[in-house]
């Protein structure tokens, strides 16, 4: 049993990457602005997300301070409030080449039609 668990430690460890520092990384593909609150962003763009895909892959949301979080990997946005407006920026961690079902068009479209 310990001879499996060697094994399987380099997997377990990859499976427990950080989605906020591949963020940090790429920077956001695009950013929107809207007048609706960043509680209704947020919950309009991950039900978007899940009517899109599924429940399963629909992702979830995460807050940070004033910030909220849709991940719904390899996708994800930010919702930050800014006054009377609020920004959305949207990540992707799939390149634009490698991408043949156009999910990060989609995913694009559903965070416009929130907007």
């Amino acid at each position: 049993m310990k001879k499996y668990l060697i094994y399987l430690m380099p997997f377990l460890v990859v499976g427990c990457a950080n989605p906020y520092k591949y963020k940090e990384e790429a920077g956001y593909k695009i950013s929107y602005q809207s007048t609706k609150s960043p509680d209704a962003l947020a919950e309009c763009i991950r039900n978007a997300w899940q009517l899109q895909y599924s429940a399963l892959a629909g992702g979830v949301i995460q807050k940070s301070g004033a910030t909220l979080s849709v991940i719904a990997m390899p996708d994800a946005v930010d919702v930050v409030p800014n006054g009377k407006s609020t920004t959305v920026n949207f990540y992707s961690f799939r390149s634009e080449h490698l991408d043949p079902f156009q999910g990060i068009e989609k995913r694009k479209s559903s965070i416009q039609t929130c907007i």
